[in-house]
C-alpha cells in the first residue's frame, strides 16, 4: 500500500500543475481586456478631436464657398457647396454654415471716425488702414444773421475719400431756430452734394449740439420743427439716409427727448452706448488715435451702413 501511495503522488502533482497554469493564464487574459477596453476607450477620445477637427476643415472650405444671394431686410441670404464633404451629415454642415452665417450677418459693425477742418492736413492712405470709413464736416449752419458756411477741408477730403474708394459719409453743424433758417440749411447741403456730384443715398446727419446761442435757449420747441423739416425735404429731394446726431443727455433728457422716425447717431463717451431706442452709429470717445490724422479723432461704431456699402 505504502508503494501505491508513492508512486501516485509524483502523479498526482504532475496532473496539478497544467490546473495551476491554466488559473494563471485565466487572471492574465482578464488584466489583457482590461488594458484593451482602455485603449479602446483613448480611441473614441482620439475620434472626437478627429470630428473638432474635420469640422475645422469644413468651416474653412464653407467660408471659401460661400455665396451672397440675395439681400432680405438688410440681412444677406447665403448659398454655400462644399468640395470635399458632401457625403457628411446634413444637419452636421447646417449647424456649421448656421454659425458661419451668425458672424457674417452679425459681424458688420464699421469703425468710423468723424473729420472737420480741424483735423488739418490728413494722410487718408494711412487711415484707409485703420477704419472702414468716415464721417465729414460739410459745414455750419445759420440763425439767419449770415449764410451757411463750407467746412474749409470739405471738398479736399472729399477728394481724397472717392479717390481711394473710403466709404464717407457727411454731417452738418446746425444752428437754425425757425423754419425759414432750416430750409437755407437744407439748401446749402443740397447745393454742395450736388456740386460734386455725390450719390443721394449717402448718409447726412444734422448735428444739434447746442444748448444756448446768442441768448437763444434750443429748446424742443425749436429743435423739432428744424430737424423734422431738414429731414424731411431732404428726403424730398431723393436723400434716402438722413439723420439726427447728438449726444445721450439731449436724446433722452434734453431738448431731443422726442419721437426720431429717422437714423440717429448717438454720443456717448463710456465703455457701452445706454440710449435704449434704435440707433445705428454711437460715438464712444473724442480721444482715438489713427494713423495719418494728428491729434485726437473722435470714434464711431456703426452697425448695418450696408445701405451705402
Amino acid at each position: 500500500m505504502k508503494k501505491k501511495i508513492i508512486i501516485l503522488l509524483p502523479i498526482i502533482i504532475l496532473l496539478s500543475i497544467p490546473m495551476f497554469l491554466l488559473n494563471n493564464d485565466t487572471k492574465d487574459l482578464s488584466k489583457t481586456k482590461k488594458v484593451k477596453s482602455t485603449v479602446k476607450n483613448k480611441s473614441y477620445k482620439s475620434k472626437d478631436n478627429m470630428d473638432e477637427l474635420l469640422k475645422e476643415n469644413i468651416k474653412e472650405e464653407i467660408k471659401e464657398n460661400i455665396i451672397i444671394e440675395n439681400v432680405v431686410e438688410d440681412k444677406p441670404k447665403f448659398s454655400y457647396n462644399t468640395k470635399n464633404y458632401d457625403n457628411i451629415s446634413y444637419l452636421l454642415k447646417e449647424d456649421i454654415v448656421e454659425e458661419i452665417e451668425y458672424n457674417y450677418v452679425y459681424d458688420t459693425n464699421k469703425k468710423i471716425i468723424d473729420i472737420s477742418s480741424w483735423q488739418g492736413n490728413i494722410d487718408f492712405e494711412k487711415v484707409k488702414e485703420e477704419v472702414d470709413g468716415v464721417i465729414v464736416r460739410i459745414g455750419y449752419g445759420t440763425t439767419l444773421l449770415d449764410s451757411p458756411v463750407l467746412d474749409t477741408k470739405f471738398i479736399e477730403y472729399v477728394l481724397e475719400l472717392e479717390r481711394l474708394d473710403l466709404l464717407y459719409g457727411v454731417y452738418f453743424y446746425g444752428y437754425a431756430q425757425n423754419i425759414f433758417a432750416s430750409n437755407l440749411e437744407v439748401k446749402f447741403v443740397n447745393s454742395v452734394l450736388e456740386s460734386l456730384n455725390i450719390s443721394k443715398d449717402i448718409y447726412i446727419f444734422y448735428d444739434a449740439e447746442i444748448d444756448t446761442f446768442d441768448n437763444v435757449v434750443y429748446t424742443r420747441n425749436i429743435y423739432e420743427p428744424v430737424i423734422n423739416n431738414f429731414i424731411t425735404v431732404l428726403n424730398g429731394l431723393g436723400y434716402t439716409n438722413v439723420g439726427l446726431y447728438s449726444n445721450y443727455y439731449m436724446l433722452t433728457n434734453g431738448p431731443l427727448n422726442f419721437d426720431h422716425y429717422y437714423p440717429v447717431w448717438v454720443a456717448e463717451y463710456n465703455d457701452e452706448c445706454h440710449y435704449e431706442y434704435e440707433y445705428v452709429g454711437w460715438q464712444y470717445t473724442s480721444k482715438g488715435h489713427i494713423n495719418g490724422i494728428e491729434g485726437n479723432v473722435d470714434v464711431n461704431i456703426f452697425t448695418n451702413w450696408c445701405k451705402v456699402c
